[in-house]
């Protein structure tokens, strides 16, 4: 039977991107001197059989992913979004489903109820429900949805800054394969998702790997902005039966760049995300 559940990495760095506004670090520098852009993190969801994809997260890199899903899917249907949270780099890109812009009509939203409340009090993010662009569905702690007859999403509940709303990760089943998708979270002592009984061989976890050390940000308070160290993760969740790949990385991150920390990686049989990464769920 052909393969007709896909999941594509749209994008693997954290919310600010790569290069950085106004930042010198080596990694920015080389991103600029190549041309280098891996845009936010994103995921998309195409069924083949349906014609239709879905978006996970709409960043500031909204439109070249659009049009990246466009490209592998010619003629499927735009047929819905999906929010983790309010942090910039996973909810400003609904700027262009606007009146400025595609001018959408009721494309689906799932996200929580705080994230829809959230959206409704601020502009310019209200007009997009008042005008009809978008329509948003509940999601909640562990109840599933589907967004077409083969596949199936559970939400988690996951730790992490709440300045705004709550935040999700994802688990996307098909017929064959399970992707689990948590690119943000305080520390994983506060993951309720059980990966070691859920994930078997040949399913894959993508997972927040924003930090390689606390040295990173010498100039900003790391208990401030909260993640996991890509060692803690590596250390708990590398030589499993399903596959390890690190997305959301700071622009600080040695792991951008080939050197001992990316060696180290790989050694442990971990995956450093691309862009354009894919996955066959069905």
């Amino acid at each position: 039977m052909a393969s007709t559940i896909q999941v594509v990495l749209l994008g693997v760095a954290q919310d600010a991107g790569l290069p950085q506004a106004g930042c010198d670090c080596a990694n920015c520098v080389t991103a600029r001197a190549v041309g280098r852009n891996p845009c936010v993190v994103s995921l998309g969801i195409i069924d083949h059989t349906q014609q239709a994809f879905w978006m996970v997260d709409a960043t500031p890199d909204f439109p070249q992913q659009l049009q990246m899903l466009r490209e592998r899917a010619p003629g499927a249907t735009f047929a819905g979004l999906i929010l983790t949270h309010a942090h910039m780099g996973h909810y400003t890109g609904l700027i262009h489903l606007g009146r400025e812009a595609m001018d959408i009509r009721d494309i689906t939203l799932w996200c929580s109820s705080k994230m829809t409340a959230f959206l409704r009090a601020n502009a310019p993010w209200a007009g997009l429900l008042t005008d009809g662009n978008v329509a948003p569905r509940e999601i909640m702690d562990g109840e599933p949805f589907s967004l077409s007859e083969g596949i199936s999403v559970l939400p988690y509940q996951v730790p992490h800054r709440a300045e705004f709303t709550d935040t999700y990760a994802f688990l996307f089943s098909g017929d064959r394969q399970r992707l689990f998708y948590c690119p943000d979270i305080d520390s994983w002592d506060g993951l309720t998702f059980d990966m070691e009984n859920t994930l078997k061989a040949g399913d894959t976890a993508l997972l927040d790997g924003s930090f390689f050390s606390e040295e990173e940000l010498p100039h900003r308070d790391m208990a401030l902005i909260p993640h996991p160290l890509v060692t803690d993760t590596v250390r708990r969740y590398a030589n499993k039966p399903y596959d390890l790949v690190l997305i959301h990385l700071n622009h600080t991150n040695p792991i951008w760049s080939a050197g001992p920390q990316k060696e180290w990686i790989v050694s442990q049989g971990v995956v450093v995300g691309e862009r354009g990464q894919a996955w066959m769920l069905a």
